[in-house]
């Protein structure tokens, strides 16, 4: 038989009551998102904040004997949902309606209507409460909803700044925390004590802004709702703390990035790497600047300039595909760099590039001619496809054939030889007249002055200069010999130099035409490519 101790039974332990503060401080902080009002419990059974444990009870097993049969459920709300409840959340919103702790942060963002004399609050506390919740679930609701039905951006405004006043107002009156006070007296519940209050004090500031963050984070264009944490900054103010901690991930997704396309153009892939950068990097930094402009020694500042130094880099490597480079697509590389850069030295050398590449039109009209020469050669010597030969129509043999009859040397030296196969299609039909140039070839030729115009647009004047340059010297060099025949033959100096200076120009002339003349000349068949 065992035996039972018959000593007094040791106490039942409960947690501390640090312990239990922070309990519902933790719950209070995972609640605290865009859904916030929609997953309130009261809103989804239309039950009041007041509601008594045997009407939690009773509204249970009716709507849980309604959900069995699949029956519709109708429940009124002071704020219906925008969308009906689904059997999943009524269960929840009964099981947070179970636990004390859950149920009194609840109540926090519904509604207390009328004050009863169990509560003895100032109804103003109560109706200064209950707008504020009203405000603020309309503005997260709005959002939830895509802003499908709003009558404007004014209304989304006017929605966000009545909210944090009504919410600042209330926090910074007592009344507030002698009701929570009251509803726990009413629960009489040992896990709710002075501590769980002080925690909820601490906590709710932080909490009723989170879901204005969470949601600007989110948010394509997060712009509008980051400048709505101005007007929060009286509810709660390390508002901005807390942005710059949640574009945290998304800085670490930048840096992902960065780390990954920098790999691929170690590799010689520049136009892979950019993409990736433009497609994923540059996007995520715009939401960043939008949320938490960079300021000097933060990480995102880092991560910024370190992208845009990839992305020069990546303007200023030889594409590895085709080893063509496009200057076009280098400068608005470019141009993105400089825009992101944050560093003064990285935007000083990225500035410099561009202005290197803007500056030159020689160098990139060549390097745009070089591609598109390069192209039109490429189809000039591409091989063509063989052209196939029509087979010989076959011939009907209407009689045996005949033996073979040998005829005198002469005969044999009359009848006609016989073609080999396959000569014969390169012999006949011989062209007439002079060989025709295909018209890629003459868009070669033309590519080819082009480019020569573009990389020295300045050879007319080059030109004229050399002309004057060998004039003169042409004259120098006759009037010096003039002078020294004038000194051999006792002839006026003067009049050898003026002869001998006409004589070096004509001579210059001279061979200047015979020169132009050759070069007019038709080349030769065996100098054409």
């Amino acid at each position: 038989m065992a035996l039972v101790s018959s000593g007094p039974r040791e106490p039942q332990r409960t947690a501390p009551r640090a312990t239990r503060g922070t309990t519902a401080a933790s719950f209070l902080l995972d609640l605290a998102g865009p859904e916030l009002y929609q997953r309130n419990p009261f809103r989804i059974l239309g039950l009041p904040t007041t509601a008594s444990g045997r009407a939690v009870r009773e509204t249970r097993q009716r709507l849980t004997k309604a959900l069995a049969v699949g029956a519709t459920i109708e429940l009124h709300s002071d704020l219906p949902l925008p969308v009906a409840a689904t059997p999943v959340q009524v269960h929840a919103a009964f099981d947070d309606l179970g636990d004390p702790e859950h149920r009194l942060v609840h109540e926090l963002f519904w509604f207390w209507e009328t004050a009863d004399a169990a509560c003895g609050c100032d109804p103003a506390v109560h109706t200064a409460h209950d707008v504020a919740v009203r405000e603020h679930a309309r503005a997260l609701d709005l959002e939830l909803a895509a802003y499908a039905d709003y009558d404007g951006q004014s209304a989304r405004g006017r929605l966000w700044g009545s909210a944090a006043r009504q919410w600042a107002a209330v926090l910074d009156d007592p009344g507030l925390w002698l009701h929570l006070g009251a509803r726990m007296a009413a629960l009489d519940d040992r896990r709710l004590d002075d501590s769980t209050l002080d925690a909820l004090r601490t906590t709710l500031p932080r909490a009723l802004v989170l879901p204005l963050v969470q949601l600007a984070v989110a948010a394509p264009e997060p712009r509008w709702l980051a400048r709505q944490r101005s007007a929060w900054q009286v509810v709660y103010a390390g508002v901005d703390h807390l942005i710059v901690d949640a574009v945290g991930h998304l800085v670490d997704r930048v840096d992902a990035v960065f780390q990954s396309a920098g790999r691929v153009l170690a590799d010689g892939d520049r136009d892979e790497a950019a993409a990736a950068v433009e497609a994923e990097a540059i996007p995520l930094l715009r939401r960043v600047e939008q949320l938490a402009p960079p300021h000097g020694g933060d990480r995102a500042t880092v991560v910024c300039d370190r992208v845009a130094i990839l992305l020069n880099n990546c303007a200023l490597a030889t594409p590895k595909a085709t080893g063509k480079r496009e200057p076009a697509k280098d400068r608005e590389w470019l141009k993105t760099a400089r825009e992101l850069a944050t560093a003064s030295d990285t935007r000083a050398t990225i500035t410099a590039n561009l202005a290197a590449l803007t500056r030159s039109p020689a160098l990139t009209g060549a390097i745009d001619f070089q591609n598109q020469l390069d192209r039109q050669f490429e189809e000039l010597f591409k091989p063509r496809p063989a052209e196939k030969k029509a087979a010989p129509p076959a011939r009907k043999q209407t009689a045996p054939p005949a033996k073979r009859q040998t005829g005198s040397p002469a005969q044999k030296k009359a009848a006609p030889a016989r073609k080999k196969p396959g000569l014969a299609a390169a012999h006949t039909n011989p062209p007439s007249g002079p060989p025709t140039e295909p018209p890629l070839a003459k868009e070669a030729d033309k590519l080819l002055v082009e480019l020569g115009r573009r990389v020295a647009p300045d050879a007319p004047a080059r030109r004229a200069a050399s002309v004057l340059f060998h004039a003169v010297l042409a004259v120098a060099v006759g009037a010096l010999l003039g002078w020294l025949a004038a000194a051999v033959f006792g002839r006026p100096v003067v009049q050898m130099a003026a002869v001998g200076g006409l004589v070096g120009w004509g001579v210059l002339f001279a061979g200047r035409s015979f020169r132009d003349h050759r070069d007019r000349s038709p080349r030769r068949q065996g100098d054409e490519l």
